[in-house]
């Protein structure tokens, strides 16, 4: 008889904070695209929604990023004056810009914004994967799937599933508990039934059900010697991960 498969069981509850945070973070980048988008198609006159070029203009620097539009601007409007290079007149001031050119960097330093607080999240989806032909913008299933698996814990094997089992049925008992009034949920008071388990515990005091498995849990002594050392390595973030 062969073993049961591994199956993976969530630790404690997802970050729904930081879950909601990265969310509405690409909610709002995707709106400012979207809007950006008209604004690029009057300037430059782009005959269809070019995704990349519009994230590329995110990686331009703002005088390289004025420089670039200028040019496009001559370009696609087929602007010449005899006996000026093309490329001289964009950098000259002789060059009439409508609106649209200061209202397209003012996106671009929005977007930009945006993206850097994206950044700090350490969660990286590359933007191209969000936009289709037929629906536009959208979270699609693949973002949705990968970002819950970002704020959710997960055990790594079946002895970490037998010990999560185990500390969930002490949660569940001694939140029975606290809502009999029998222990306070608030404080430290519970934790004299097992000192040790307070590295394995997290206490909501907000919550109905206070407390559950901490997501750190197979970080802590003495529950550490169950998981797998995995060398420390410092993150390092990527714009282009995002911009991609």
């Amino acid at each position: 008889m062969s073993e049961l498969e591994f199956v993976p069981q969530m630790i404690g509850k997802q970050d729904t904070e930081t879950h909601q945070k990265i969310h509405e973070l690409y909610e709002t980048l995707m709106n400012r695209a979207e809007t950006l988008r008209w604004s690029v198609e009057d300037f430059l006159q782009v005959p269809e929604y070019d995704v990349k070029l519009l994230l590329d203009l995110l990686k331009y620097k703002k005088s390289e990023l004025s420089t670039f539009l200028k040019h496009r601007f001559v370009e696609s409007h087929n602007i010449s004056i005899p006996g000026i290079d093309p490329i001289k007149l964009a950098d000259s001031d002789l060059l009439a810009l409508p609106d649209e050119f200061n209202t397209i960097l003012g996106h671009i330093t929005e977007m930009n914004a945006i993206v850097d607080k994206i950044e700090l999240t350490r969660f990286e989806f590359p933007l191209t994967k969000l936009f289709n032909e037929n629906d536009g913008w959208k979270l699609t299933d693949e973002f949705e799937s990968k970002l819950f698996q970002f704020t959710t814990r997960f055990t790594e094997n079946e002895e970490q599933n037998k010990i999560i089992e185990v500390v969930q049925r002490f949660c569940d008992v001694t939140n029975d508990l606290i809502a009999m009034k029998v222990i306070k949920g608030q404080g430290n008071l519970w934790m004299t039934v097992g000192a040790d388990l307070q590295f394995a515990i997290k206490n909501d005091h907000l919550s109905d059900k206070p407390l559950s498995p901490s997501t750190l849990i197979f970080k802590r002594t003495p529950f550490n010697r169950f998981t797998k050392k995995i060398p420390f390595e410092a993150f390092q973030s990527n714009r282009n991960k995002i911009l991609n």
